[in-house]
Protein backbone atom coordinates (compact mmCIF):
# COMPACT_ATOMS: atom_id res chain seq x y z
CA UNK A 1 0.00 0.00 0.00
CA UNK A 2 1.42 3.59 -1.35
CA UNK A 3 1.34 6.67 1.46
CA UNK A 4 2.07 10.33 0.72
CA UNK A 5 5.65 11.04 1.90
CA UNK A 6 7.21 14.53 1.22
CA UNK A 7 10.91 14.68 0.80
CA UNK A 8 12.76 17.63 1.53
CA UNK A 9 15.94 17.83 0.56
CA UNK A 10 18.66 20.28 -0.94
CA UNK A 11 20.61 20.12 -4.01
CA UNK A 12 23.97 21.01 -4.36
CA UNK A 13 24.56 24.61 -4.66
CA UNK A 14 20.36 25.04 -4.48
CA UNK A 15 18.17 26.02 -2.02
CA UNK A 16 16.02 23.86 -0.25
CA UNK A 17 12.98 22.45 -1.80
CA UNK A 18 10.60 19.49 -1.21
CA UNK A 19 8.90 16.73 -3.78
CA UNK A 20 5.62 14.56 -2.98
CA UNK A 21 5.92 10.95 -3.44
CA UNK A 22 3.91 8.22 -3.62
CA UNK A 23 5.79 5.18 -1.80
CA UNK A 24 5.60 1.71 0.13
CA UNK A 25 7.54 2.91 2.81
CA UNK A 26 10.99 5.50 3.35
CA UNK A 27 13.23 3.58 1.41
CA UNK A 28 11.42 3.33 -1.73
CA UNK A 29 10.31 7.21 -0.62
CA UNK A 30 13.90 7.85 -1.33
CA UNK A 31 14.28 5.98 -4.20
CA UNK A 32 11.63 7.83 -5.88
CA UNK A 33 13.54 11.18 -5.24
CA UNK A 34 16.69 10.11 -6.52
CA UNK A 35 14.79 8.98 -9.83
CA UNK A 36 13.18 12.43 -9.84
CA UNK A 37 16.69 14.43 -9.49
CA UNK A 38 18.84 11.83 -11.89
CA UNK A 39 22.84 12.67 -10.77
CA UNK A 40 22.65 15.64 -9.14
CA UNK A 41 23.45 15.42 -5.30
CA UNK A 42 20.64 15.06 -2.69
CA UNK A 43 21.17 16.01 1.18
CA UNK A 44 17.94 14.96 2.53
CA UNK A 45 17.15 17.84 5.23
CA UNK A 46 14.29 15.87 6.44
CA UNK A 47 11.31 14.21 5.09
CA UNK A 48 7.90 11.96 5.86
CA UNK A 49 4.24 13.02 6.31
CA UNK A 50 3.91 10.86 9.43
CA UNK A 51 7.43 12.66 10.96
CA UNK A 52 9.51 10.18 11.10
CA UNK A 53 13.50 10.30 9.44
CA UNK A 54 14.17 9.11 6.24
Amino acid sequence: MSQRFTVFFKLTGESVGSITVFASDHAAAWAAALDEFGSRTISVVRTADDNSAL
